[in-house]
């Protein structure tokens, strides 16, 4: 049987947990995909990112008590289901991008079902949030522009990166507001940082296939 182990990552606005996230997939963690309600993004694919739901489909699922966790982000509902949850956990650990407020819930679930949580936090300075962030924007107008755009689609980006850049200074505090198993460093490597938590969570297993996938 796979050792069942889920390992959230946090982390600020531009923190570079996407990055982390798809180095670890890379080496062997098994993608925890969660619903959503928003419209994919271009370049999203169906069931790589999210599962793109309706606001009716996640409220019913929501009714069936199917959430592990369910947390609404603006206009829209993110949520992993108990089943996608059930299904990655067995097949390995797992890895997936938690809100801080959101966490205990999976802790409460990981507990539940008998697997174990390693949380982690993707610390990087404002600073550097705040550079990174300039750069997705105009990036992301660039891209705009060159689709043509209307006023009322204008507005709607400014108001979307408006709403995305107030969070950046809120989320500051969350390294020491909330209680994560490890810290690792945004600026560092995506490589180095998997490198780091596998050394971290080795020893939550004992078993010695297990251990030996971690070290490889």
């Amino acid at each position: 049987m796979a050792r069942r182990l889920l390992v959230t990552l946090s982390g600020g606005t531009c923190s570079g947990k996407n990055y982390l996230l798809s180095q670890m997939v890379g080496a062997g963690f098994q993608r925890v995909v969660s619903t959503t309600t928003r419209p994919p993004r271009d370049g999203e694919v169906e069931g790589v990112e999210y599962y793109f739901i309706s606001d009716e489909e996640s409220r019913k699922i929501e009714a069936e008590d199917g959430f592990a966790e369910l947390m609404q982000y603006g206009a829209f509902r993110y949520g992993v289901t108990k089943a996608e949850f059930d299904d990655k956990l067995a097949k390995g650990a797992c890895v997936l991008i938690v809100e801080p407020k959101g966490m205990e819930s999976y802790t409460e679930y990981s507990r539940h079902i008998g697997a174990e949580h390693f949380s982690v936090f993707v610390d990087t300075s404002y600073l550097i949030r705040e550079g990174r962030f300039q750069q997705r924007f105009f990036e992301d107008f660039k891209k705009l522009e060159a689709g043509g755009y209307d006023a009322a689609g204008a507005y709607r980006f400014l108001v979307n990166y408006g709403s995305r850049h107030a969070l950046l200074q809120e989320e500051n505090g969350w390294g020491k507001a909330y209680k994560f198993n490890l810290l690792v460093d945004g600026t560092r490597s995506a490589v180095d940082n998997t490198d780091l938590i596998k050394d971290h969570v080795r020893w939550l297993s004992p078993s010695p296939d297990f251990a030996r996938w971690m070290r490889g």
